[in-house]
């Protein structure tokens, strides 16, 4: 975020799907050694610049997160934050739940007023892959998403999240956004897979079922930068 002088003052990170921890731990060190520059006598600064806010579902993977965190002692730079899930199977609102957790960790907005409450400067999603459509427009209409946010979202080929990446498309096509896919490797598969080795094991398990190896070699994530 900037102040009035467009001076930058923090670097706000959204990441919704938090399971254990590992990808927060990833995102805060890698902020934390960019911010620094490599200069570790600028750490301090850079871990009051950045905090990434992190939402999670299920109790038990929240609280190995928190344990995982503090272990690897960011928890300075990095907030879990709970989300709800109702008996009808809706969840609370991410903008909602994200608002809070600016409004208690930078005392701004409790008056009502939202114009001081920070925006969201790099927001990664990989959770339910039915809601990132439906969650991230949440974010916009709460005024988190604003000009200059960075949305990096996981699995959008290999998942075949349509819906998201039509509407992101849709975005391009009227100048809200620049977005485009990036290949990576994918999760929990060794790196001979990869590259397309020879391997004892027939399928690999994502979080969005059972898949043979040698049909998805590599992951895709969405990159969109808003204007």
């Amino acid at each position: 975020g900037n102040d009035a002088d467009g001076n930058s003052q923090r670097f706000i990170c959204v990441e919704l799907g938090t399971y254990c921890g590992y990808g927060s731990i990833f995102l805060a060190n890698t902020a934390e050694m960019y911010k620094s520059g490599g200069n570790t006598t600028s750490v301090g600064d850079s871990r009051k610049a950045f905090h990434l806010f992190t939402v999670e579902i299920n109790p038990d993977y929240a609280k190995v997160a928190r344990e995982m965190i503090q272990i690897a002692k960011i928890d300075d730079m990095v907030t879990v934050v709970d989300n709800e899930l109702m008996m009808d199977g809706t969840t609370a609102h991410v903008g909602d739940l994200i608002k809070s957790a600016l409004t208690n960790t930078y005392s701004v907005g409790k008056e009502g007023e939202d114009s001081d409450i920070p925006g969201i400067d790099f927001l990664m999603i990989d959770h339910d892959k039915d809601a990132y459509k439906s969650d991230l427009i949440r974010l916009e209409e709460s005024g988190l998403i604003r000009r200059g946010t960075l949305v990096a979202a996981d699995n959008v080929v290999f998942a075949c999240i349509d819906d998201y990446m039509d509407y992101m498309k849709g975005l391009d096509e009227m100048g809200i956004v620049r977005t485009f896919t990036k290949e990576a490797s994918v999760e929990y598969c060794s790196p001979d897979v990869q590259k397309g080795g020879e391997h004892d094991l027939t399928f690999f398990k994502d979080g969005v079922g059972e898949f043979e190896i040698l049909v998805f070699l590599l992951s895709q994530y969405g990159l969109s930068t808003y204007f």
